[in-house]
């Protein structure tokens, strides 16, 4: 029996915009139980634990996930991933990471999912982070400018998998979740500088911390297409 041609177009179009997503620049998942064994799945990003005795595992679903606590103690316990060389923030990237945060966690107390530059308040760089159940980053040189999602379109459940994505194109930054765009448009110039990844705090061991999951970290370096982001899992 043959297909509508209808469908059989719907079929190809989503092959094509699958096929079409470029591989990320780094791509690392945080499972297993053994953080030795963390590696880049791309191979170009050198990936190291900070404080590794303090990074515990959680069990989902028979697989072991990364659990930071949050627990306040200085200097605090992340993951840093350095990018390669060929990474400049200043120009088009995106990142992606998946997360669950527990249900005691704090929706007006900062949960800081990664950073790359440095400063904790004010950030040389760029700075994400979960505040009111929805997705912020703060971009900038010694700057605390702010791009905020809206709560209300797709807010943060707790003991949920949600799906982040953060977009610059070069003149501004869009915030996803679960694959909807939940900020307006704004206009946003992140500097260049260098530094690695800091996965569950911010760089400085002072900042802030991250309490919850996260399963998988990505970056691309270019700006994916509302489009594209609604695809990535």
């Amino acid at each position: 029996m043959k297909k509508p041609a209808f469908l059989l177009a719907a079929v190809c179009a989503g092959s094509m915009l699958n096929a079409a997503i470029p591989a990320p620049l780094a791509d690392v998942t945080f499972t297993g139980g053994d953080l030795k064994a963390i590696k880049d799945a791309a191979g170009k990003s050198k990936v190291v634990p900070g404080r590794p005795a303090e990074i515990s595992w959680a069990d989902e679903n028979g697989e072991k996930v990364i659990f930071f606590n949050g627990d306040g103690k200085i200097p605090h316990s992340a993951v840093n991933v350095f990018a390669p060389a060929e990474f400049d923030c200043s120009k088009p990237w995106t990142v992606t990471l998946k997360v669950k945060v527990p249900a005691d966690v704090k929706n007006n107390v900062r949960n800081q999912l990664c950073q790359y530059g440095y400063g904790a308040d004010k950030v040389n760089g760029f700075s994400i982070y979960l505040f009111n159940r929805t997705i912020h980053c703060r971009y900038g040189y010694d700057s605390k400018t702010t791009v905020s999602g809206n709560n209300k379109i797709e807010p943060i459940q707790p003991d949920t998998w949600v799906d982040i994505a953060v977009v610059y194109d070069g003149k501004s930054i869009a915030l996803y979740i679960n694959g909807k765009l939940v900020s307006n448009p704004n206009n946003a110039v992140v500097p260049k500088t260098k530094n690695s990844f800091s996965i569950g705090a911010t760089a400085s061991d002072r900042g802030y911390q991250f309490k919850g999951m996260v399963k998988s970290f990505k970056l691309y370096n270019q700006a994916l297409t509302a489009e594209e982001v609604a695809t990535l899992k």
